[in-house]
């Protein structure tokens, strides 16, 4: 069975990284979260996957922000979040 991992990185309108915020991947039958790192990075690995690839929702703060489909070790998906004035620094 393949494993598979992937990576996602969230970034605000001006292409910086959101650092410290959770990602969530609804797949068929299951979900993850992990949290992003201080460039905005956030690595998801499934193992013992039935295929290879993995389908899946990415949601980021509650919110979806679109569909994957991770075919293999590496992949990597950019999101752009409007943060508005909810960031605080």
């Amino acid at each position: 069975m393949p494993d598979i991992s992937y990576s996602i990185r969230i970034v605000d309108e001006n292409g910086n990284g959101i650092p410290d915020e959770e990602v969530t991947v609804f797949y068929t039958l299951s979900h993850s979260k992990e949290f992003t790192d201080e460039d905005g990075w956030v690595t998801f690995e499934k193992s013992n996957m039935l295929s290879d690839y993995a389908d899946g929702e990415v949601y980021f703060r509650g919110e979806s922000l679109g569909k994957i489909s991770a075919s293999g070790d590496g992949d990597t998906f950019l999101f752009t979040c409007n943060t508005g004035d909810e960031v605080e620094g």
